[in-house]
């Protein structure tokens, strides 16, 4: 099995133990879940951390969240930007709207030897449409393995994450959209009109 098909399964069983573990002490007197974002993340990113340590296939990645960090050069201390062209790396002190912290990748750090897996969260219930669509620029931008903003022409294929995965946490299941290759590739909603179903 494709080293990716084998990250996406476990994937699915963090997500799966976050639903099965966490979520009936996250919801409120309404049923409904209650705790930001970022802390489902950081819980499915634990299991997650917890699943790939006992598979040999994955012994030199780690699992990381709202990383920005481009690489471990202390020269340069780049970081990730992205701009309409694309996600690039930058020493730059550019404001916080030009930087991205996704919201979990599986990688090493300080080299782009093992860029396997970035992956975007939204619950269901979050009714900014604009993030939802930024979520999908930058999965595709992550994914693209010929970017179209290098400035420095000697990084080839710079991030170029093996596979990108949308997840939408809904209150007792999650939905997924996989991007690969600057696409989406699986065959089920678009991230657009998953917003739109669940905000209408």
């Amino acid at each position: 099995m494709a080293k990716t098909k084998i990250l996406e399964s476990h994937l699915h069983k963090a997500v799966e133990l976050f639903y099965d573990k966490d979520v009936p002490s996250l919801l409120n007197k309404k049923g409904e879940l209650s705790a930001s974002e970022r802390s489902y993340v950081f819980r499915i990113a634990h299991y997650l951390q917890n699943i790939l340590s006992i598979d040999e296939n994955f012994k030199d990645v780690v699992v990381d969240c709202e990383y920005s960090r481009a690489t471990n050069d202390e020269k340069d201390n780049l970081e990730k930007h992205m701009d309409p062209l694309g996600i690039y790396p930058s020493n730059t002190n550019d404001s916080d709207d030009k930087r991205v912290f996704p919201d979990l990748v599986v990688h090493s750090r300080g080299n782009h030897k093992h860029n396997l897996m970035v992956v975007e969260f939204k619950g269901a219930w979050n009714t900014d449409r604009q993030a939802w669509c930024n979520d999908e620029t930058k999965l595709k931008a992550f994914t693209n393995n010929n970017p179209n903003n290098k400035p420095d022409k000697s990084i080839k294929q710079y991030f170029y994450y093996k596979l990108g995965v949308f997840v939408m946490l809904g209150q007792s299941s999650a939905h997924y959209e996989n991007f690969k290759y600057g696409n989406q590739i699986s065959k089920g909603e678009t991230i657009t009109s998953l917003q739109q179903q669940r905000t209408n």
